[in-house]
């Protein structure tokens, strides 16, 4: 269904891991950024390398904490700025 579609999962929780094994499932293929490992997912720990490419960027619920900082609660020493991750996303990317 999702076949070779490239989405990238930033930040979040267990919700967020549940959703990314999913689409796994589905055939995406998922890059995550700020969330803890999810087998068969490429974990990357720069922004922009995980933005790069990818079709679809999918934020987590609640998307952002604290003056607009990114949820991630698994990994709490992460700091991304909103205008961060918008700069990094390729044309035509769905935010």
């Amino acid at each position: 269904m999702l076949h070779g579609i490239h989405i990238t999962l930033l930040g979040g929780d267990a919700r967020t891991q549940a959703m990314g094994r999913r689409l796994l499932s589905y055939g995406a293929q998922i890059t995550t950024y700020a969330l803890e490992q999810i087998e068969g997912a490429e974990r990357v720990d720069d922004l922009p390398l995980a933005c790069r490419e990818a079709r679809v960027v999918i934020l987590p619920t609640p998307s952002f904490v604290r003056e607009r900082q990114l949820y991630c609660p698994q990994m709490e020493h992460m700091s991304v700025d909103v205008e961060q991750i918008l700069s990094n996303l390729e044309q035509g990317a769905v935010e």
